[in-house]
């Protein structure tokens, strides 16, 4: 038990191990409070809108396609949006153009709308698809009463107004003889599992947060071990003359003392995310980091061990992190990829693991 207490006093005492540890802290507030809080918005499409015309039918649009969530909206005139359209910051810039809700009401759908989007752009084919969705329903209600206006009238019968026209079609809509809708089943495309619960739009990018969460953890218990590198470098290591047994038993307690030193983080993690994930979420997250901490940790202090030299410890741990980084955040895409060869490194696991038993909680 001493050499749990001693290796501990020695972490907490290491200039190296707190910078790091700070440095992870401040990365963490940036990274779930700053990304996390705006996850639905920034994994939507970005978008420019332009509204130039000021009918009421304009603004139902404008107010539809705001209230999407696979857009991301940006409201302004069209010279700054332009520049960001130049810039990369929205795919494609809509133009709601003057005399739009006139035309709507005579159903004219000719060139009320104007899209501009880079050259080949294929994204901007499916906004637009978006985009059309949100005015489908006026259009079609104005067409179809310019129809009925022209049509005989009934004998006996007095037409309706468009008000009237508008809350009989509603009605219609609204009854069950004329529902239409899809009964979605999600479905894990690895396990075959059904999954009840909706897919949202920042799930991907929760995805890459929890990529970011294991790369922090990583990067503590990479550099915790400096110092037992550092011990072994200087002869230290050379003078603890203990049998085999005491060997593993002491190598058992320096492991659980990286664990603990890496614990605080932990806790912050769960603590940070429990607006998210709920009370069930947190206290799962929490055994999740601690098994993957004790997993890395286990890692790095082989590495350690077997190195024994500060230069060959810190390439070897440092091409460890880029590799298992990088391949954690392509398995976040290995369906578009039709790859799943990257699914069983440390980060793809946390990241599958924090999917399956923290979001889905």
């Amino acid at each position: 038990m001493n050499k749990f207490v001693l290796r501990l006093k020695l972490l907490l005492t290491d200039r190296t191990a707190t910078i790091c540890y700070i440095t992870v802290c401040a990365v963490l507030l940036f990274v779930i409070l700053g990304l996390n809080i705006h996850s639905e918005e920034r994994s939507s499409l970005p978008i420019g809108l332009v509204v130039e015309d000021e009918s009421e039918e304009a603004q139902i649009l404008k107010d539809k396609i705001c209230s999407n969530d696979a857009l991301y909206t940006y409201t302004d005139e069209f010279e700054p949006l332009y520049d960001m359209l130049l810039d990369g910051y929205v795919n494609c810039i809509f133009v709601i153009k003057d005399g739009y809700g006139e035309s709507v009401r005579k159903g004219s759908t000719s060139e009320i709308v104007k899209i501009y989007a880079a050259e080949d752009d294929k994204v901007s084919t499916v906004i637009s698809d978006i985009v059309a969705g949100c005015m489908m329903y006026e259009i079609c209600l104005d067409k179809a009463f310019v129809r009925y206006r022209k049509l005989e009238p009934v004998e006996g019968r007095e037409k309706l107004d468009f008000a009237a026209f508008s809350e009989y079609l509603k009605s219609l809509a609204d009854s069950e003889e004329f529902s239409f809708r899809f009964d979605t089943t999600y479905v894990d495309a690895g396990t075959g599992e059904v999954n009840k619960t909706d897919i949202t739009n920042g799930m991907i990018y929760r995805q890459m947060i929890a990529g970011m969460l294991a790369m922090l953890l990583m990067l503590i218990c990479f550099c915790s071990c400096n110092m037992i590198v550092s011990e072994f470098e200087s002869g230290i290591r050379r003078r603890l003359k203990t049998a085999d047994a005491g060997k593993i038993k002491g190598a058992c307690l320096e492991i659980a003392a990286l664990v603990t030193y890496s614990l605080p983080v932990i806790v912050l993690i769960s603590a940070m995310l429990f607006g998210t994930a709920g009370l069930e979420g947190s206290l799962r997250l929490l055994l999740i980091d601690l098994f993957f901490a004790a997993a890395c940790c286990i890692i790095f202090y082989l590495f350690a061990v077997i190195c024994r030299s500060i230069f060959v410890y810190q390439l070897l741990g440092t091409v460890f992190l880029v590799v298992s980084g990088v391949t954690g955040f392509v398995s976040v895409f290995s369906g578009f990829m039709g790859t799943r060869i990257f699914e069983a490194s440390p980060a793809a696991c946390y990241i599958d693991a924090f999917i399956k038993f923290v979001l889905r909680a």
